[in-house]
């Protein structure tokens, strides 16, 4: 999401790699990587690996979705206040938001915004990500501000993508990374 009439930048890269290229060695005790990553990649090592990343530089899922997370009474939002400096809070606000993205009724639109009840159901972007990621397999990460969530397809079925506890700078806008 992007405020007036910024200017709009979007990246991508759609590479096919061999899994085997990631050293999954290398990502054992990553600060960055999920064991849930290095296991999909184990078990996809012998596979060709088509990888679509996606970027901007809007304003980020945290300030674009916090809004509708406390208007639907998210449980992750009890307690949440604007302003607060507390860096923790900020923190786990962020990877709360981003889990949350995932989620089918979230989206940074209001209601007037659609103009049908279909069209507001039809509005599922990472929700339907989400589900083509589960019938092909794949990986899928969402990364912005400070929050880092996703899903993996392991061990035959879909399994969240756990937080890490590495500490970092705000991810500015939005990164989306699916893997096939």
């Amino acid at each position: 999401a992007y405020v007036g009439s910024t200017k709009r930048h979007l990246y991508y890269c759609v590479t096919v790699t061999p899994a085997k290229h990631f050293d999954v060695k290398n990502f054992e005790h990553g600060i960055l990587t999920s064991p849930e990553e290095v296991k999909w990649l184990t078990e996809n090592h012998d596979a060709l690996m088509l990888e679509i990343a996606i970027a901007d530089t809007g304003q980020g899922i945290p300030l674009t979705l916090w809004k509708n997370a406390k208007e639907k009474k998210c449980d992750f939002v009890i307690g949440w206040r604007e302003g607060v400096k507390d860096v923790n809070m900020r923190s786990n606000a962020h990877q709360s938001l981003c889990n949350y993205a995932f989620h089918y009724a979230s989206t940074r639109k209001g209601e007037n915004e659609f103009i049908n009840a279909a069209s507001r159901l039809n509005w599922r972007g990472l929700h339907r990500c989400l589900r083509q990621t589960e019938f092909l397999s794949g990986f899928i990460s969402l990364t912005s501000g400070q929050g880092r969530a996703g899903y993996v397809f392991v061990e035959g079925k879909l399994k969240p993508i756990l937080p890490t506890n590495y500490s970092h700078t705000d991810f500015p806008g939005t990164l989306v990374t699916l893997r096939f």
